[in-house]
């Protein structure tokens, strides 16, 4: 009857820390992608399935040349697009920091940016609904005429 009691309580123990751990993620991602007074969000996606590449390795994530897979969570405002992933906010455009997007095939989105500290080039290969509508809001507010060089780029 001991041995039951042990089993139940470490099956209870280990569903409360991985809800923990999930939600805790989900919330870390929430904060990354905090905005400004008076932002007006137009679009937004959570739960995002990302493949992250970088030209240089970041103490955030990424390790030059090759891909991280993780999950994110993109916002796009009036004045910026964010992506944030479980290890914070990975990206940011605006006006003084451009990039692009492309729709790369069906349900499949490509950005090129900087990291928000101007330490790398980022990829971000990214799976979301209505691709073609997310590269046009992207690149009407947030193209760069110059694409980030790089190898992974």
């Amino acid at each position: 009857m001991q041995f039951f009691i042990s089993a139940v309580l470490f099956i209870v123990l280990f569903i409360v820390l991985r809800l923990s751990l999930h939600f805790g993620l989900h919330w870390r991602r929430k904060l990354s992608t905090r905005l400004i007074a008076g932002e007006k969000i137009l679009r937004e996606q959570d739960f995002i399935s990302l493949k992250v590449l970088s030209n240089k390795t970041l103490t955030t994530g990424p390790v030059a040349g090759q891909a991280m897979q993780t999950t994110g969570r993109m916002v796009l405002t009036d004045r910026r697009l964010l992506v944030a992933t479980n290890h914070g906010r990975m990206l940011e455009l605006s006006e003084g920091n451009l990039g692009q997007a492309r729709a790369v095939g069906p349900r499949r989105l490509v950005v090129l940016g900087k990291h928000p500290a101007g330490k790398a080039d980022l990829r971000f290969e990214m799976v979301v609904d209505q691709e073609v509508d997310w590269a046009t809001l992207i690149n009407t507010r947030f193209m760069s005429d110059k694409l980030p060089e790089g190898e992974c780029l």
